[in-house]
């Protein structure tokens, strides 16, 4: 009796999972739906950060960037990729790496309620060093102008700090 009372419970399981299951495989095909606006949104951006594998340009990987924060720049992809080569020849970074650490800044900066665009930023950090001083990094120039920044009162404020510190002036 034991044993058979199982098999009936068993037996009971199996065929409600059966219905269950019958039911959930119809051959309907469920109704086309729009794209939900958040998936929209990640197809659409550009990647925060720029690798090689990526196949995409640095400035237009900026321009993109820009135009998805609602920017446009009057900058054409000839004049970004200008302005990356005379900071890459200043700091040895490369263009690609450069442009990383500008759309970082903004990304920064914007966190702390500061908002700054990238292709300025990379016209306002890009002046040339002291020859005698050892050349910095892009990097570190952005992260220099990031301290000053957050704690300045305006932008010029924290540049004219900046200058003051990395050429002496």
């Amino acid at each position: 009796m034991i044993g058979s009372g199982r098999s009936a419970r068993r037996l009971r399981h199996l065929t409600v999972f059966a219905q269950v299951f019958a039911v959930g495989c119809s051959n309907e095909t469920a109704p086309e739906l729009p794209p939900d606006r958040a998936n929209q949104d990640i197809v659409t951006k550009p990647q925060f950060w720029l690798e090689q594998r990526h196949g995409v340009s640095p400035e237009r990987w900026l321009l993109d960037h820009q135009a998805a924060s609602g920017t446009i720049s009057p900058l054409t992809d000839v004049d970004i990729r200008k302005a990356l080569l005379e900071a890459s020849r200043r700091f040895s970074d490369s263009p690609r790496m450069i442009a990383n650490r500008v759309v970082q800044l903004q990304a920064m900066l914007a966190q702390q309620g500061i908002a700054e665009n990238a292709l300025e930023l990379l016209g306002d950090l890009s002046y040339p060093g002291p020859r005698k001083v050892q050349a910095e990094g892009f990097g570190a120039r952005c992260q220099q102008y990031y301290l000053l920044r957050i704690r300045s009162q305006s932008k010029q404020r924290a540049l004219s700090a900046l200058k003051a510190l990395t050429t002496g002036e």
